[in-house]
């Protein structure tokens, strides 16, 4: 009887249950309806998965919508992760946040989440680990900020110029269209840079001034890249921009070692084989290899194999093949096999002129034997012999030298050719 009692208890109470759970009224004092709602808030759970630096996972009721802060050192240069991060559990209760997780100083960090489903509010928090480590390049988040002239940058000395805000646009707007692809190509397709608005790995800040661009960083981690767009009393090219852009980016990891100087350059300006023209030294040398074309200041835009391995890439490509490095690879092919006829023809022209200088040496030795009218008939047709080879060999080699002069005529122009390509 107390089991078949027990038993229409359970029934009753499930039945009970069931009718609250579809809405039918029920009778209940406001104490007893507030106890209910406490232990309806108390049920709302928030339990962390997992946490580390960029990701946060963990389960809570079924759609609800959660709020995470995120809390870390962002150093003296950085940038910082965002603070705060929204996003919906879907319909098991999972949701897994992620976030950027741009350079900081190592140490601990610490996430913080709010859950509310509409009724109930739970909130959760894990702390984690921020290891040290180089930026990676394959993944570099930058950041292009425009200084003002009135601006104030911790640890800038430099007056900045108003009146050199136009050409701080200008550079400002050419980086920010070309350097996302410009760093792909300058790597040979290891790396990518993605622009970003906040949450960068590096700033790259333009200031409206006079002064040395730099990659400046901080004991704790962090760094900052400043370009100046005057570096003297004119401004810098566009094209000289993302040479400095580039270069100071490389000082994340370059140059160190003992091929390297206390300014983190190459010590030796040594050719790399695989690069051409400008490039051929590569970016990471003092200073960078510029030069004018068409009347524009052209400069290096190639990391060589030597960089990039710096930068930690073991499996190093050739350079990309483009339209400026062909028509360079031409001309300075056309112009090395121009310089070797040149040598060749000019060695044979010497030779010549050596002979003639002989022959004609011979006949002032028989002219100044025998004076006019006096020379007997054998040394006469002797001296005629000789004549005769040396206005032979003064045909030919006038021939020689006028086909040497229109050689050089040509090299001049493919060196004229080579030096307006932009390479």
């Amino acid at each position: 009887m107390r089991l078949l009692k027990f038993i229409g208890a359970t029934l009753c109470g499930l039945a009970l249950t069931s009718c609250v759970t579809q809405g039918a009224s029920r009778d209940g004092d406001p104490e007893t309806d507030r106890s209910f709602s406490s232990r309806e808030a108390q049920n709302l759970g928030v339990r962390v998965m997992s946490s580390s630096y960029g990701a946060l996972a963990i389960a809570t009721a079924p759609r609800a919508s959660c709020r995470l802060e995120v809390t870390v050192d962002r150093g003296m240069f950085g940038d910082g992760p965002p603070m705060t991060v929204e996003g919906s559990a879907d319909g098991s209760g999972s949701l897994a946040l992620r976030y950027p997780a741009p350079q900081v100083p190592p140490g601990l960090g610490r996430h913080a989440v709010t859950c509310d489903d509409g009724r109930r509010a739970a909130s959760a928090s894990a702390e984690f680990e921020i290891a040290s480590g180089p930026l990676d390049p394959r993944g570099l988040r930058v950041r292009l900020e425009r200084v003002e002239a009135t601006t104030i940058l911790p640890g800038v000395t430099t007056r900045l110029d108003p009146s050199l805000l136009p050409a701080r646009d200008e550079i400002a707007a050419y980086l920010a269209t070309i350097l996302e692809d410009q760093w792909r190509i300058a790597t040979r397709g290891l790396g990518t840079l993605t622009l970003v608005r906040s949450s960068a790995d590096v700033v790259l800040y333009v200031l409206p001034g006079r002064g040395t661009s730099l990659n400046e960083r901080s004991s704790d981690g962090t760094e900052r890249l400043l370009i100046y767009v005057a570096d003297g009393p004119s401004t810098i090219s566009m094209g000289k921009s993302l040479s400095i852009a580039l270069h100071e980016l490389g000082h994340t990891w370059c140059c160190f070692g003992p091929a390297a100087g206390p300014d983190e350059h190459w010590l030796e300006r040594s050719a790399a084989p695989e690069l051409a023209g400008l490039n051929r030294f590569g970016l990471m040398v003092h200073p960078v290899p510029c030069r004018i074309a068409s009347g524009s200041e052209v400069c290096a835009t190639r990391f060589s194999d030597r960089e990039l391995r710096a930068m930690g890439f073991a499996d190093v490509p050739m350079p990309f093949s483009d339209e400026c490095s062909t028509k360079l690879g031409d001309l300075d092919a056309q112009i090395s096999s121009l310089d070797r006829s040149l040598a060749e023809s000019g060695q044979a022209i010497d030779a010549a002129n050596e002979t003639l200088a002989r022959l004609v040496d011979q006949l002032k030795g028989l002219e100044s034997q025998y004076p006019e009218q006096t020379m007997p008939p054998d040394v006469r047709a002797a001296y005629g012999r000789i004549a005769e080879t040396y206005e032979a060999l003064y045909r030919e080699t006038s021939r020689v030298i006028a086909e040497y002069n229109r050689t050089v005529q040509s090299r001049n122009a493919a060196a004229a050719k080579r030096a307006d390509l932009p390479c």
